[in-house]
């Protein structure tokens, strides 16, 4: 078996596949593998609409796990670590920020900053709203956040 490391780049647009690359090491190097020729590919994002409805969530992210599975099979691959590009939680309740937040505004390095759960509900409600208004899903509330709500699933399961 060879080590492997994973990148997920939490992209949840509809209909767009899960951006995720798989690496080994070569000769001390990082060597992205060519994934784009195995017979099966990583999951379709169903788009931001998708984060006020559980079941999908958990049913992108466990498609996520399958497809990391599948290649881990076929490539006879031992996955050692795997990176996800969103927090695997909420800010915890009386938090403006959480701390790797507090972190990178001290260096002046900008991040979108990650509600507490409360805040979440609150995300998810006018989502739902702004849906059932029949308002376009191009102008959702919130983008910037919403594929948080993903990726606490993604960190559940994976």
């Amino acid at each position: 078996m060879t080590d492997a490391y994973i990148g997920i780049d939490l992209a949840i647009a509809k209909g767009k596949y899960l951006p995720i690359v798989i690496s080994t090491v070569v000769d001390g190097r990082i060597s992205p593998l060519l994934l784009q020729s195995l017979p099966f590919k990583p999951p379709k994002g169903y788009g931001n609409p998708m984060v006020i409805d559980d079941h999908l969530i958990k049913t992108y992210a466990k498609a996520c796990k399958t497809y990391i599975e599948q290649v881990s099979r076929v490539l006879n691959l031992n996955i050692k670590r795997i990176a996800i590009d969103a927090p695997s939680s909420p800010t915890r309740e009386g938090f403006s920020r959480r701390v790797c937040e507090q972190v990178l505004d001290t260096l002046n390095i900008s991040c979108f900053s990650t509600p507490t759960e409360s805040k979440f509900k609150l995300i998810k409600q006018k989502v739902a709203e702004h849906l059932s208004s029949g308002a376009p899903s191009n102008k959702i509330p919130s983008p910037m956040q919403l594929w948080m709500i993903v990726g606490f699933e993604f960190f559940r399961v994976l």
